[in-house]
């Protein structure tokens, strides 16, 4: 039997490039920040990184200084204008292998202008889901902010908090807590809004500081020796059948 080596060789270039390129299209980059007791990983190509910004890591807090997190309309252009993003931690796990999840705990702040009239929100997003496990849990709280009618110069929007705890992490089909999670994915999701309706009308609002901090304590050693057990009769039963 003979073979076309030039044809065979030139159609294994071509599958394998064809292989190449889908692969890079799917890669992401993923950056890993390590903190005292907790390490967080995310996709540093994600498009919510230029609103949120670079995240900086102090201690176990992630901190983000948005440069252009802005809403704002003039004059009724555009009647509504919502600037939204969505900033994804895809693992979230505690250093200690012994050590669970406790709490999740996101504030930030900004500034707003309303000249005249319009109306100025900002909606705050957090949610939690399991990496780990056969069940899978999620966790969500929210919080917001409004303000309308003429703000009297620039006004600070306070501070908006959404928090989660470990129980909050529940199967969503039962209601029940998946119980102790040491890794899960973290989204926290801004919608900006500014509305104007008519000319001499000005209103914006921005985001300028973002802390996510996320606190884990060791599991009761009680539950790990139970765990323990369980894996020991695991064994033993399967040398059993063996």
């Amino acid at each position: 039997m003979t073979f076309s080596g030039s044809g065979i060789y030139k159609k294994v270039l071509v599958g394998a490039a064809s292989c190449f390129m889908a692969l890079g299209a799917q890669a992401v980059t993923l950056e890993t920040l390590v903190g005292t007791t907790i390490t967080y990983v995310y996709d540093k190509d994600q498009a919510a990184v230029a609103l949120f910004g670079e995240p900086i890591l102090v201690g176990d807090t992630v901190v983000f200084t948005p440069l252009n997190f802005r809403a704002e309309s003039t004059n009724g252009a555009p009647g509504s204008d919502v600037v939204s993003a969505n900033f994804v931690f895809e693992n979230v796990y505690a250093n200690d292998a012994n050590a669970w999840i406790d709490s999740i705990n996101v504030s930030e702040e900004g500034d707003y202008r309303i000249d005249t009239d319009g109306y100025v929100s900002v909606d705050l997003r957090l949610q939690g889901s399991t990496n780990s496990g056969s069940t899978f849990g999620r966790g969500v709280d929210t919080a917001s902010f409004s303000s309308s009618g003429d703000s009297g110069g620039i006004q600070e929007w306070g501070t908006l908090s959404a928090s989660l705890s470990g129980s909050d992490i529940v199967d969503p089909f039962s209601g029940e807590s998946v119980g102790p999670q040491n890794s899960l994915t973290i989204g926290i999701q801004n919608n900006l809004t500014a509305i104007t309706d008519a000319n001499g009308e000005t209103a914006w609002v921005e985001k300028k500081l973002n802390f996510t901090a996320v606190s884990a304590v060791p599991l009761p050693a009680a539950a790990w020796l139970f765990g323990s057990a369980m894996i020991g009769l695991l064994a033993v039963g399967r040398r059993r059948k063996a």
